[in-house]
């Protein structure tokens, strides 16, 4: 079969991840819930390699400027958004604002 057979590309509608909203965010927090009619709840784990209050933190931040595009989403659609964080540290540890 020739190569350029091989590329084409049967249907030529653009296709979305499953998991990419209409307006091109990637919508991987690892819960997504609809709470109600007007609530959504956004949150993500993460681990840090770092045991430390400061790495917790830090991690935290991270994760709430990666998914505010995708909070603000939301917030356009009239959801109210809460979006955080779940903190899990690589030694076991814990963050206390969970």
């Amino acid at each position: 079969m020739p190569l350029q057979t091989k590329l084409r590309v049967r249907n030529k509608t653009p296709q979305r991840h499953p998991r990419q909203t209409s307006d091109g965010f990637n919508a991987s927090a690892s819960t997504t819930v609809r709470i109600n009619q007007a609530s959504m709840g956004l949150s993500d784990v993460t681990m840090p390699f770092e045991n430390r209050y400061a790495a917790f933190q830090a991690a935290r931040q991270e994760k709430q400027k990666k998914y505010a595009p995708l909070a603000e989403h939301y917030n356009r659609q009239a959801y109210s958004v809460f979006l955080d964080a779940f903190i899990v540290g690589a030694l076991g540890g814990w963050d206390p604002a969970n």
